[in-house]
C-alpha cells in the first residue's frame, strides 16, 4: 500500500474541470495542501496534460492549474488524483481551517 505524503481532508465540493477542449463537472472527495481527488468525471475527459479546475464549496471558490497524477475508471466515470500547481495562501488557510474543524 502506498503511503500518502500529506494529510487529506474528506470534503464534498463541486468542481468544474477543463482539459482544454471540454468542460466537465465532478465532485471533489478529498483535498490536501498540494492535491485533490475528483470523482464522477466522464471517461472521455483527457488526463494526458495539465488542466484547469474551479472548486466551489463552503462559500468559497478556488481556481487551480492541476496535473493529473493517477486515474481509475469504471464503465462510465473516472476518479482522478490531481496535483495542484502553485497552491495559493488562501487555499492553505482554507485547508488549515478545515483540518482544525475536523479534530
Amino acid at each position: 500500500m502506498m503511503n500518502r505524503r500529506e494529510n487529506r481532508v474528506n470534503v464534498a465540493m463541486e468542481s468544474s474541470i477543463s482539459d482544454g477542449t471540454h468542460m466537465f463537472n465532478g465532485i471533489v472527495s478529498n483535498i490536501s495542501r498540494n492535491g485533490l481527488k475528483l470523482i464522477d468525471i466522464p471517461k472521455k475527459f483527457d488526463t494526458s496534460s495539465a488542466c484547469v479546475t474551479v472548486i466551489s464549496g463552503k462559500g468559497r471558490h478556488f481556481k487551480f492549474h492541476v496535473l493529473p497524477r493517477w486515474q481509475k475508471e469504471d464503465a462510465i466515470y473516472k476518479e482522478i488524483g490531481l496535483k495542484i500547481i502553485s497552491p495559493s495562501l488562501k487555499w492553505q488557510s482554507f485547508l488549515k481551517d478545515l483540518e482544525y474543524s475536523v479534530i
